[in-house]
């Protein structure tokens, strides 16, 4: 069970990294807007790709593990029935 789980998130970090990273280099590349300041300008260097990258599935992963947290908060508190505000 634990493999199973380990390759769910790790699939679901990547993923979520690739989708972020695909849509900072549609901007970059194919739409020429300048998402990340005049300092990076159209052309593709390899430094800006994988930079971008590894920035992408760490934001990723972070973004994740505060989402997973923040359910089993929520899991936890209605189990207890606390009421959410009402």
């Amino acid at each position: 069970m634990g493999m199973r789980l380990l390759k769910h998130w790790l699939a679901a970090i990547f993923f979520g990294g690739l989708a972020l990273s695909g849509g900072i280099f549609l901007l970059l590349y194919i739409i020429k807007f300048s998402i990340l300041g005049p300092a990076v300008s159209g052309a593709s260097h390899l430094a800006v790709i994988l930079g971008t990258l590894v920035f992408s599935v760490l934001y990723s992963a972070i973004c994740y593990r505060i989402s997973t947290l923040g359910i089993k908060e929520l899991d936890r508190m209605l189990a207890k029935g606390v009421s959410l505000g009402r």
